[in-house]
């Protein structure tokens, strides 16, 4: 019926093979409108054989998508739709080189609205659907180009929308990998675990603390970068209260002067 609307020409023969699906209702349907059914030799395919090349040609398309998308097989029914609607607005070599959708309208086709299948999306929730701490965006996955193709992920269902930013670089696999880090970094375990809050303010590992920051010290009595034998204590971490002259001599060498060189 809608070919027949769409191009006002009456759909006269349908040729098939032997299956199933072509028996029983849809073979009385063709009866009563008058279509002529022509059946195909079973399980010779090769009387069909431009059907079947492009059955492979539309499947193997779906497989490579899915892939792409990291999608899973319940998705095969929108990858499928998404293929079929590719074809129909790609150049064809039997046309010439023109494309099926605007031969079939006569009508100029547009790509703007064309996205990649299973991208991640966000779209934007109103202020009446949120509370003031929520979040203003959900993330999305496209399934196609009709009516109702954007899968909610906090959701699993099918929604509509057209307030919507299309992240085409990133898939489904993106997403659960921010999901996992923002849920890893929200606890007190992942956020401290083997860290220490520095003086002022930066949180490096612990290891990394042992002595003063800058200065690595060694285990033992061996001797550190500033050639004191880390064993001994110093006059200054001694329980004697330091002098003024020792407190310079022990800034003068932690902290030698560089030499001036004449202009």
């Amino acid at each position: 019926m809608k070919v027949e609307r769409e191009t006002n020409r009456k759909l006269k023969a349908i040729r098939a093979d032997n299956g199933g699906e072509y028996q029983g209702q849809f073979k009385q349907y063709c009866r009563l409108k008058g279509i002529r059914l022509e059946y195909t030799v079973r399980k010779m395919t090769e009387f069909n054989g431009l059907v079947e090349r492009v059955n492979r040609t539309i499947m193997e398309r779906v497989q490579c998508m899915l892939a792409h998308a990291k999608l899973s097989k319940k998705f095969w029914a929108e990858a499928l739709m998404t293929t079929t609607y590719g074809i129909n607005m790609s150049p064809s070599a039997p046309l010439d080189r023109d494309v099926p959708q605007r031969v079939w309208t006569g009508k100029d086709v547009s790509y703007r609205q064309s996205k990649v299948f299973g991208c991640l999306a966000y779209m934007h929730v109103a202020k009446d659907k949120r509370g003031k701490l929520d979040p203003k965006t959900r993330p999305l996955i496209l399934m196609g180009y009709g009516d109702d193709e954007l899968w909610n992920l906090a959701e699993r269902k099918v929604i509509q929308s057209h307030d919507i930013v299309f992240m085409e670089e990133k898939t489904i696999a993106d997403w659960e990998l921010e999901k996992k880090t923002s849920t890893f970094e929200s606890t007190d375990g992942g956020r401290l675990d083997g860290l220490r809050i520095h003086p002022v303010g930066s949180r490096m590992p612990v290891e990394d603390h042992s002595g003063p920051a800058g200065f690595k010290q060694e285990t033992g009595s061996t001797k550190g970068e500033l050639g004191v034998e880390t064993g001994q204590v110093s006059q200054s971490d001694s329980d004697e209260e330091p002098t003024e002259e020792s407190v310079v001599e022990n800034q003068r060498r932690r902290y030698p002067l560089r030499e001036r060189r004449p202009p």
